[in-house]
């Protein structure tokens, strides 16, 4: 079971960061859920003033008080939401780290499907992909609920989730294989259950 564990982990998360990597550097399709600002350079030092911590930051204006936002010209609904870096990426090791997380999902998954009951190598990809879409209903729907995502974009994140788990459940389903031993399946065709 250790030996299926490691080979899903490293099988299954290669293959989900391969695709990550196709699905953000090779497409275009990502870009195409993101805006830009009207003037980047003065949002960027309007950040840079006001955001002393890289962090979570969170703008909602409606929570002042209304004559404040009428008088300085703001928009009651105005929320921002995001994510703020103050140093320069360091690729190599967001890579590292982002190939490490998908490891530790297979190794998940891969478990999952190892304390499951037997079944087709069809219908364990099947639940990989589910587990996919489950995980994208959890995480991105909330964000699109909550935090105003855009429906493109979350949208696009759930599809994207869904097919790299679903490469990477081609691969993760046959290094789990077909665990039936001959006593399972005495043992389930005397109990009158199908295999």
């Amino acid at each position: 079971m250790v030996k299926k564990l490691v080979l899903g982990a490293v099988l299954g998360g290669l293959v989900v960061f391969l695709w990550g990597f196709l699905s953000w550097v090779v497409l275009p399709w990502h870009q195409t859920t993101l805006l830009s600002f009207r003037d980047e350079v003065a949002v960027a030092k309007v950040v840079q003033a006001n955001a002393p911590n890289a962090g979570m930051y969170l703008l909602l204006p409606y929570r002042w008080d209304t004559a404040a936002l009428e008088q300085q010209g703001i928009p009651k609904g105005l929320m921002l939401f995001g994510s703020v870096r103050l140093e320069s990426p360091d690729m190599p090791r967001y890579y590292l780290r982002g190939l490490g997380l998908e490891m530790l999902a297979a190794l998940l998954v891969t478990w999952l499907l190892l304390m499951l009951p037997t079944m087709t190598y069809a219908n364990r990809v099947k639940v990989v992909v589910l587990t996919a879409v489950i995980a994208g209903a959890m995480c991105r729907l909330t964000d699109w609920n909550w935090w105003s995502v855009s429906t493109g974009f979350t949208f696009l994140a759930i599809v994207d989730l869904v097919i790299g788990w679903a490469f990477a459940g081609l691969v993760i389903a046959k290094v789990v294989g077909d665990r039936r031993t001959s006593s399972y399946v005495s043992d389930t065709v005397g109990a009158g259950r199908s295999v």
